[in-house]
């Protein structure tokens, strides 16, 4: 996601260059990994999932489930949600 936040402000060269390590990046560490959960196909972004991440005083869960929030407004993959289920452990 932050590459995302950044695709509008780098020369084109740079955005291919961006995806193309995300991606690399991507494969390398998810390549034979199976889901922890199975996502449910009907999910709808719940905000309690952005009051735990606040109330956690954790930043780093707070940007997560910030980027999840933002890649399921972008796609509608609930893959998002049950990873900020999971990091809020709500799930």
């Amino acid at each position: 996601m932050a590459v995302e936040l950044l695709v509008g402000h780098i020369a084109s060269e740079a955005r291919v260059a961006a995806l193309a390590q995300v991606r690399a990046e991507h494969a390398a560490l998810y390549t034979g990994a199976a889901p922890v959960v199975t996502p449910d196909p009907t999910a709808e972004w719940d905000e309690s999932l952005a009051l735990a991440a606040v109330a956690s005083r954790d930043a780093h869960q707070v940007k997560l489930v910030e980027a999840c929030r933002r890649g399921f407004n972008l796609i509608d993959d609930p893959s998002f949600i049950a990873a900020a289920q999971r990091v809020t452990q709500q799930r």
